[in-house]
């Protein structure tokens, strides 16, 4: 197996983890979803730069990539390396990042998995948070599925993603 085909199969290991059965009334179970689905994403944006075989991308994947913060974050990226997102994946990164809850799930991607079960208590408001959650996975399938070239099932059997 190539590095790149371990890599796919890493980040669809993850995503079936976080983007499946998140019918969960549990913070510390949905906290760990929301970290694993920006690891994953993360990947992702290491996968497509990979892909592109010039000096300035390679001495990039030397770095840690991190999925952007917000739409500047996300400008600058997608100016520094243009040619490794084609025009439908800016429009899915654009559609993840302006999504309403998207700074609330960015900031619980970044909680160290060791503090999640101290800081997924109680007072968070499970209900609102699965339901942002399940619809922010919706827009994540669908970029991953266009740039994996994966059904939604995340299964290489079939290369259309419904």
């Amino acid at each position: 197996m190539t590095e790149l085909q371990n890599l796919k199969k890493i980040i669809i290991d993850i995503l079936k983890f976080s983007l499946f059965n998140v019918e969960t009334n549990d913070a510390e179970s949905l906290f760990k979803k929301i970290n694993m689905t920006f690891k994953a994403l993360k990947f992702i944006l290491k996968n497509l730069i990979s892909n592109i075989d010039e000096e300035n991308y390679k001495k990039a994947l030397n770095n840690d990539i991190k999925f952007p913060k917000d739409m500047d974050s996300l400008t600058i990226i997608i100016g520094a390396f243009d040619k490794a997102f084609s025009d439908d994946n800016i429009e899915s990164l654009f559609n993840i990042v302006d999504f309403h809850s998207y700074s609330d799930l960015y900031t619980i991607s970044e909680i160290n998995a060791l503090l999640i079960p101290f800081v997924a208590d109680d007072k968070i408001k499970t209900e609102k948070l699965k339901k942002d959650y399940i619809e922010f996975t919706g827009i994540v399938k669908e970029f991953i599925c266009d740039v994996l070239n994966l059904n939604d099932s995340l299964d290489n059997s079939i290369i259309i993603c419904s």
